[in-house]
């Protein structure tokens, strides 16, 4: 069994997600501690996105750059602005520069894939995970499991929910809540209740 960081020991950022709720993606605590570092502390709150990406920019040509965290909390903000296009964007810079993503970074490539439908990409991130040498996590694969579910595809989440399981990781109340979610789209697809019962009894158990 892969070990899982708990709630406890992680903080939770929400991404929205139109027509499908939010897409849950995780940092540990010390990314959201205002100590980090001078540079976080001062910098990283944003009300524009030319405000995030001159910080960008600032950070990009410090000597030395700032931590991945930084770049990561930085990401994260235009995230949120919705800015998907620009994140992927970005990323490729940070790659330029020599500066490496860790698994929350990737994952919010993946996110950003999703939300721009791009999910043959967002795959092409998990790949890279691996390839890496990174450790997907359980935000991971909600993430690509909404994106599926996002665009009605039925056979691709169900097979990727198999594999998750199967790799060893444990499916949280954020995982079924997605099935669940997505199941009033798949019903005139494909028969599903015995699926969403069993959902619904292990959402039960987990809380």
């Amino acid at each position: 069994m892969k070990m899982m960081m708990t709630r406890a020991t992680m903080a939770t950022i929400a991404f929205s997600s139109p027509g499908s709720g939010t897409c849950m993606l995780s940092l540990p605590p010390h990314f959201l501690s205002s100590s980090h570092n001078t540079f976080h502390s001062k910098s990283l709150n944003f009300n524009t996105l030319d405000d995030a990406l001159s910080s960008f920019n600032r950070m990009l040509h410090m000597h030395p750059p700032p931590s991945i965290a930084d770049f990561t909390k930085l990401l994260i903000s235009i995230t949120k602005m919705k800015h998907y296009s620009t994140v992927l964007s970005l990323s490729h810079q940070m790659d330029s520069f020599g500066i490496p993503p860790n698994i929350y970074t990737l994952n919010i490539l993946i996110n950003s894939f999703c939300h721009l439908q791009r999910l043959g990409f967002a795959f092409s991130v998990l790949a890279k995970i691996l390839k890496l040498g990174h450790q997907p996590n359980i935000a991971t694969f909600n993430t690509l499991i909404r994106g599926l579910c996002v665009e009605g595809k039925i056979g691709e989440v169900l097979h990727l929910f198999d594999k998750m399981i199967g790799e060893g990781f444990q499916p949280n109340v954020v995982t079924y809540g997605t099935l669940i979610n997505g199941y009033a789209k798949w019903a005139a697809l494909v028969p599903l209740s015995g699926c969403l019962e069993a959902w619904n009894k292990e959402i039960v158990s987990l809380m």
